[in-house]
């Protein structure tokens, strides 16, 4: 009996999730909007850019409306 390895892809899933201060609702920034807040890859380059991340997260700032209650969040710092 021949032993055979069989390969697989590993999904890369990133999320940059935040709970509503106003309704405690949960969203992920990546999935508002329709994705629109990432397009040309805008938080991808603020969560991961060259350098020391740390850095980075520290001075994250970003105002989004809340999907659920519509009230705006003020997004300070990225937690990793």
């Amino acid at each position: 009996m021949e032993n055979k390895t069989q390969s697989v892809q590993a999904d890369l899933i990133i999320e940059m999730n935040v709970t509503c201060p106003h309704c405690e609702g949960y969203f992920d920034l990546f999935e508002i909007d329709n994705g629109r807040l990432n397009d040309d890859g805008y938080l991808m380059k603020n969560a991961c850019p060259d350098g020391h991340w740390t850095d980075t997260h520290e001075k994250f700032k970003e105002t989004v409306t809340c999907p659920e209650c519509k009230e705006p969040v003020d997004v300070h710092g990225i937690a990793w």
